[in-house]
């Protein structure tokens, strides 16, 4: 079984920073653990606000666990790669989206 641990709080106020080094910190041993998932279809992602509040979770889940990559799941493709989706070290989508043939056509190096 692979596992892409999600918590399901958006957030960089220190409850929510709290609950996701929890998260990380319970989880980090198992090894079914391949991805961290910084939340699922958040509006606020494809912000510039976003941007910085996922920067902040990445730096905590990186501070408790630099072995695996973080993600967030989409379902606006079209800001793949741009505002909060940036922050992420592999790009995630939601459902058949067209768009992500040609987001990975314009950057092939991007998982």
């Amino acid at each position: 079984m692979m596992v892409f641990d999600e918590t399901r709080m958006m957030s960089s106020n220190p409850e929510g920073l709290s609950q996701l080094e929890n998260l990380v910190r319970r989880d980090r041993n198992h090894p079914s653990v391949f991805l961290w998932s910084l939340g699922n279809e958040e509006g606020q992602a494809g912000t510039d606000k976003g941007f910085l509040i996922l920067s902040a979770m990445k730096a905590v889940v990186h501070q408790h666990d630099d072995s695996r990559l973080v993600s967030m799941a989409s379902n606006d493709a079209r800001n793949m790669g741009k505002f909060g989706y940036a922050a992420m070290d592999v790009q995630g989508y939601n459902y058949a989206d067209p768009t992500a043939d040609a987001f990975h056509k314009a950057s092939p190096t991007v998982p």
